[in-house]
């Protein structure tokens, strides 16, 4: 998996980066269908900025593979012991880690990604635009804060570049 980090800034850059490989047909985290999920494992505030990384699908062996742009949210500061248990688990993981967990791939200019839960089996989200744009304008020196619900995951998963162990992305009121 080739990695190449780029600076997000004011997003801009993500913006002009982004092709969209498939249909923006996914549904967004707001109108998802979310009773037949139990209380979140995680439900936790956390303030950061987003970097984004160029990623290669590792499933397409050495061939001419399609690149993905992740998008990773680095948390500066949460009060959530769940989730610093949570990301202390996970170091070494592609998708979260000590500091930082991943949100998905841009899309057309919006952020979209897939999670998988016990009740919900794997699922796909396309973060609506303005969310989207709220969350790439953060910077180190201007960050936000989001809301983010993971529900409980009892065996491991096969997951796809464009995953995010967190299945709701919301702007903290």
């Amino acid at each position: 998996m080739k990695l190449h980090w780029v600076a997000i800034g004011t997003g801009f850059l993500v913006f002009l980066l982004c092709t969209s490989q498939f249909g923006l047909d996914a549904a967004t985290p707001e109108s998802a269908d979310f009773s037949a999920a139990p209380e979140p494992s995680i439900d936790a505030l956390a303030m950061g900025y987003v970097t984004a990384s160029v990623l290669d699908d590792p499933s397409c062996g050495q061939g001419d593979c399609d690149s993905q742009l992740s998008i990773r949210f680095h948390i500066l500061a949460s009060e959530s012991d769940a989730l610093h248990r949570f990301l202390a688990q996970v170091a070494g993981n592609a998708y979260a880690g000590p500091d930082f967990v991943a949100l998905g791939c841009m899309e057309g200019g919006r952020i979209r990604y897939q999670n998988a839960s016990d009740a919900l089996g794997m699922q796909e989200f396309l973060l609506p635009a303005a969310l989207s744009s709220d969350i790439l304008r953060a910077t180190p020196a201007s960050p936000v804060t989001l809301r983010l619900r993971k529900f409980p995951l009892s065996a491991p998963t096969s997951s796809p570049v464009c995953y995010s162990h967190f299945a709701t992305v919301e702007l903290a009121e």
